[in-house]
């Protein structure tokens, strides 16, 4: 079509069925199909059998770079200042069908001129599928699966426990004909892990959970249930772990918020004690962990961190109090890290110690400090022919002199070294010591 006569509105549609003989809805209406031809000025037919939804959708990010733009699709200088998407998240099933298209739009724009990348994404991450329980029909060779809401009396928990207990069992379903008139007939029952979808109508809501739990538990048990590509099987019952633990973590805030000085950064240096030194060095290792896992997309592990780390920080001021400067350190940092996962909490918390004049999406990520993140006494291994003897506690910094000294010294490695004659000592610093004897 002519510039000019651009877009194409579609008419509107009471029916968006197919007709009888396949055809879109669209080919029926004569107004709308029947056009003069825009080349030869002959009479023609606009096509109305369109592509699918992932050919439709191929080329929105660049859209989206000047969503604003009125005289073209998009506007080149700004297409080639954002472009190309620095990651692309999506599920497995875009591989050949999104996916597929916008590279291959993207590389037609691109040797038209019209683009200045001939790749849409610099890189590529699937996530896993959530799948629920659903029940299916055991009598069907695919196993195919049932809505729920044809399946009269059913009762999610009180089937699954009996499919559990005894297996496949007899139901009735009830099926619509296209008259609109029921009939019941029966079917077996059993219950597989499908894919969470509208169609199949196993889909568990968000705001059902988040209404339940709350939106930042659900945003953690998702995080922490599995490797970003790993696929997920739905159990609410494990919803409670997350939220029990941003429960905890809500009462350990808050018991420090009265103490907490905003200053912390000036008297950090007086925090001496081995317990405030522990403290600090799990504050830091956590700031590392967390940082590296998030940019690494391991949501999972990141959740772990926080987890050890808030652990550890509940546990400082049940045996330290709440006035030292590296449980207020652990706070605010605590709080700043559990912000990308648990947004509503982290901020509810970040006011608490006193934080009401700015936002804390406004903040900077937590900064690591590798001198306090050091550990300063390490376990050191000793094995003697490759087998475990001993485990000593040493200085983190004991070079290979110290670390072999100790090893020798110990009663247990001296009694297994009896009649023998040491032929080579290995060292690793700060982890073995492997002595070779015969």
């Amino acid at each position: 079509m002519p510039v000019s006569d651009l877009p194409v509105l579609l008419p509107d549609v009471e029916n968006y069925k197919p007709g009888a003989d396949g055809r879109s809805p669209l080919a029926s209406i004569a107004e709308f199909v029947n056009v003069e031809c825009p080349m030869c000025g002959a009479p023609a037919q606009r096509e109305t059998d369109t592509m699918a939804g992932s050919v439709d959708s191929s080329w929105y990010f660049l859209r989206f770079t000047s969503p604003r733009e009125t005289g073209a699709a998009w506007s080149r200088p700004a297409s080639d200042y954002w472009m190309n998407v620095d990651r692309y998240l999506g599920g497995r099933e875009h591989a050949v069908g999104h996916l597929l298209y916008a590279r291959f739009f993207q590389k037609v724009f691109f040797d038209a001129g019209l683009v200045s990348h001939d790749e849409p994404f610099q890189s590529l991450r699937n996530q896993g599928m959530l799948l629920a329980y659903t029940p299916v029909d055991a009598g069907s060779s695919d196993k195919k699966y049932i809505p729920s809401d044809e399946l009269i009396g059913y009762d999610f928990a009180a089937w699954v426990a009996r499919y559990e207990s005894e297996g496949a069992f007899a139901a009735v379903r009830r099926i619509r004909q296209q008259d609109d008139t029921f009939r019941e007939e029966p079917v077996r029952v059993e219950f597989a892990w499908l894919k969470m979808s509208k169609s199949k109508r196993n889909a568990v809501t968000p705001d059902e959970i988040a209404g339940k739990y709350g939106a930042d538990a659900l945003r953690m048990y998702v995080c922490f249930e599995a490797p970003f590509e790993d696929t997920i099987q739905w159990d609410e019952s494990r919803m409670n772990g997350t939220a029990r633990f941003l429960a905890r973590v809500y009462d350990t805030v808050t018991e420090i918020a009265p103490a907490f000085d905003p200053a912390w950064h000036t008297k950090i240096a007086t925090a001496t004690t081995s317990a405030e030194a522990d403290l600090r060095r799990r504050t830091h290792q956590a700031v590392a962990k967390v940082g590296a896992d998030l940019e690494a997309l391991a949501f999972n592990t990141a959740v772990s961190a926080l987890m050890i780390f808030a652990d550890a920080l509940r546990k400082f001021v049940q045996s330290s109090g709440v006035a030292s400067p590296a449980a207020h350190e652990g706070a605010e940092t605590l709080v700043k890290l559990l912000a990308p996962l648990a947004p509503h909490i982290a901020d509810e918390l970040f006011e608490k110690l006193g934080y009401t004049n700015r936002f804390l999406y406004t903040e900077a990520f937590p900064v690591y400090d590798a001198a306090a993140a050091a550990a300063s006494e390490v376990t050191v291994v000793v094995q003697v022919n490759g087998k475990l003897r001993d485990k000593l506690t040493l200085p983190a910094d004991a070079d290979e002199a110290v670390c072999e000294a100790a090893a020798m010294a110990s009663d247990k490695v001296q009694a297994d070294l009896v009649g023998k004659t040491i032929r080579k000592v290995v060292v690793v610093p700060g982890r073995l010591v492997n002595i070779v004897a015969n």
